[in-house]
């Protein structure tokens, strides 16, 4: 399966950095592609340590989805679309 989850941050988070997002709903014993879809929020891209990784996607299980969840950089009026894809 796979689907699309849209993280927003409407004001100045209260934390820096802001915390993980947990995707939770998802069978913990699978894993996961997680990507990041382009076009990437122009003011906090740069902040991507690692941006090849978001676009190759990460492999990671349900389990740390709902529990770990994923680190993006937030700020103001800024809008991540992330795609989640069952791995083969």
């Amino acid at each position: 399966g796979q689907g699309l989850a849209l993280v927003a941050q409407t004001m100045m988070p209260t934390l820096s950095p802001a915390p993980p997002v947990p995707l939770r709903g998802l069978p913990p014993a699978r894993r996961y592609s997680v990507k990041l879809v382009e076009p990437w929020p122009a003011k906090v891209a740069s902040s991507l340590a690692v941006p090849d990784m978001w676009r190759k996607g990460l492999i990671l299980s349900g389990r740390a989805l709902a529990e770990g969840g994923i680190t993006l950089p937030l700020q103001a009026e800024t809008a991540w679309l992330v795609s989640v894809c069952e791995a083969d």
